[in-house]
């Protein structure tokens, strides 16, 4: 699904890190047979992150699409930061089909939102791909 669910009108594409701190961490980022397969952990800092949704945005100029990512249950995230919080619904993942996209160079972000919390965050990551 590649259709914008939430205003992010208030985030600066040129800005790295916009709204709220996180933590996350892209482990896989693969191009094969015309996809781009993503998948990581992202969560709010000093909180759960049992509430939270994390979409990825494809940033493409001043003009991006929401990826919806499939949820993925993490409990070694929490174990590894020693939280005291439950960190265990953290991870994502989603398959991009490249041939849906219109030509141009992307760059991936995290977008995350808590309703209950009222938390919205958008990093820009370091990854990047080109379709065409």
């Amino acid at each position: 699904d590649y259709k914008p669910r939430v205003a992010i009108d208030e985030f600066n594409f040129s800005k790295e890190k916009n709204g709220d701190e996180i933590n996350h961490y892209i482990e896989s980022f693969e191009e094969h047979n015309g996809k781009v397969n993503i998948s990581g952990w992202a969560y709010f800092l000093g909180q759960s992150a049992e509430n939270t949704k994390i979409q990825i945005l494809l940033i493409q100029d001043l003009d991006y699409q929401v990826v919806l990512t499939d949820n993925i249950r993490r409990e070694d995230v929490t174990t590894y930061f020693k939280s005291q919080l439950d960190l265990s619904n953290p991870g994502f993942r989603v398959s991009i089909d490249k041939n849906t996209l219109k030509e141009g160079n992307y760059k991936v972000a995290i977008f995350m939102i808590d309703k209950v919390n009222k938390k919205k965050s958008l990093v820009i990551t370091d990854k990047f791909f080109s379709a065409n």
